[in-house]
Order: C-alpha cells, then sequence, then structure tokens
C-alpha cells in the first residue's frame, strides 16, 4: 500500500499514509470510507461522512488508537500503474538546490507525476530522499 514495508495497513490508512499514488489519488487517510470503532466505554460505533463524522475525521491521519480501537475499515482502492520508478538516497546539504533543480524540470515533464518526501539529517549536513 504505502512506502513502509513494516506498516501493516491500519497503520498506513489510520497514519495518513503517503504511497505511490498519493500525488494522484490522496493519502491513503483520504481514502478511508469509514470504519467501526469500539471506544473506551466500550460502545461500538461506526464512524463515517455521516455517523459520527467528528470521530471520522478524527481517524483521518490521527487514529491509531487514540480515539478508539479500529476493528473493521472500508476505503477505496486504486490499480498501481504497469510502469513507476522508485529511488532514495542521501544528498549533500551543498548538493540539495542543483538536485531540487532537476526534480522541478522533472515534474514539469510529467506533471501530476513525481512524489517524494525529505527529511534532514540532525546536523543539516544532508537530506534523506525518497521519490517516486
Amino acid at each position: 500500500l504505502g512506502l513502509c514495508s513494516t506498516v501493516a495497513e491500519g497503520g498506513y490508512i489510520l497514519g495518513g499514509g503517503m504511497g505511490l499514488l498519493s500525488r494522484q489519488r490522496g493519502l491513503g487517510a483520504d481514502n478511508l470510507i469509514g470504519a467501526r470503532v469500539v471506544l473506551a466505554n466500550g460502545t461500538v460505533v461506526v464512524a463515517n461522512a455521516t455517523s459520527n463524522p467528528w470521530l471520522f475525521w478524527a481517524l483521518r491521519g490521527a487514529g491509531q488508537g487514540n480515539f478508539g480501537i479500529v476493528t473493521e475499515m472500508k476505503y477505496q482502492f486504486y490499480p498501481y500503474p504497469d510502469d513507476y520508478l522508485s529511488m532514495s538516497g542521501s544528498i549533500s546539504s551543498s548538493d540539495m538546490p542543483l538536485f531540487l533543480y532537476h526534480i522541478v524540470e522533472m515534474e514539469s515533464n510529467i506533471p501530476g507525476q513525481v512524489g517524494g518526501f525529505f527529511s534532514n539529517e540532525d546536523d543539516m549536513s544532508a537530506f534523506s530522499v525518497s521519490l517516486w
């Protein structure tokens, strides 16, 4: 489903859910249609756009056990593309401007197709990069 092979579908959907189709279809949490949740008082409720919408909103990205135990989920599926490229690595801070320039150039040739995330090292000397 997503980018982290050690996260199961519940963590992926309820934790936000960035994946290969995020640019075209939204995050995993955006595609949650509904959930059955056991609240702290033992009550079992359904959360969707019309039933308990406050809980449904809360589950979409912050629902990893904070509001109850999700025992069932319904979400939208989309087919993965037949061909795609995924890469990850580390880039020094001094090389980051040129790298970002090339990403913008690539995006202009294939609009809406490039996704990814960056995270910096503690001392800001380098960035971890994942693109797809």
